[in-house]
C-alpha cells in the first residue's frame, strides 16, 4: 500500500512540474512585447507528416514530443521586463544541465536539458541578447541525433 501512495504522489509531481513549464512561459506571456506559442503533443503529430526540404523527416522529431513552446521578447518596452524574463528562465533552468553556452557579438545562447534514465526528456534552448530574449523549451522523448542534425539549417 505505502508503495502505491508512493507511486502516486511522485505522478503528481511529476504532473505538476510538467505543467509548472507552461504556466511559467505563460506569465512571462502577459507583459507586454512578448509573443508566446504553445504547441500540443496532438498538433505536433499532426506536423509528423510535413516536409519541409526533400527527405527531411521532420516527424521523426515532432512525433514523440509532449510539447514545443516558443517565448519571444524583441519588442519590450524596459529593461526591468527582461531583467524579469531572463531570471524566470534562470530559475527555470537551475534543475537542468548546461550543455552549451556560446558567446558572439553581444549574444549569449544556452543550452540545457533534462534526461531520465539516460533518455532526453528536456530542451532548453535560449538566445540572449542585449535587448531581446527567444526561448524553446521541448519536452517529451526527444531523439538527440534528430536534433543534432537540424543545426546545419
Amino acid at each position: 500500500m505505502k508503495k502505491h501512495i508512493l507511486t502516486l504522489i511522485f505522478a503528481a509531481l511529476f504532473c505538476v512540474s510538467n505543467a509548472y513549464a507552461t504556466k511559467e512561459f505563460e506569465d512571462l506571456a502577459e507583459i507586454e512585447g512578448v509573443d508566446y506559442i504553445y504547441i500540443s503533443k496532438a498538433m505536433l503529430k499532426n506536423v509528423s507528416e510535413v516536409s519541409i526540404l526533400d527527405g527531411f523527416d521532420l516527424g521523426h522529431i515532432t512525433s514523440s514530443l509532449s510539447s514545443l513552446e516558443i517565448l519571444e521578447c524583441d519588442l519590450c518596452d524596459t529593461q526591468k521586463d527582461l531583467n524579469k524574463i531572463r531570471k524566470t528562465i534562470t530559475k527555470f533552468a537551475s534543475n537542468m544541465e548546461l550543455l552549451t553556452k556560446a558567446k558572439e557579438e553581444g549574444t549569449t545562447v544556452y543550452i540545457y536539458s533534462r534526461s531520465d534514465k539516460g533518455n532526453m526528456t528536456d530542451l532548453l534552448i535560449v538566445e540572449d541578447e542585449e535587448t531581446e530574449v527567444y526561448v524553446i523549451y521541448i519536452k517529451g522523448d526527444i531523439d538527440e541525433k534528430a536534433i543534432k542534425g537540424l543545426s546545419i539549417f
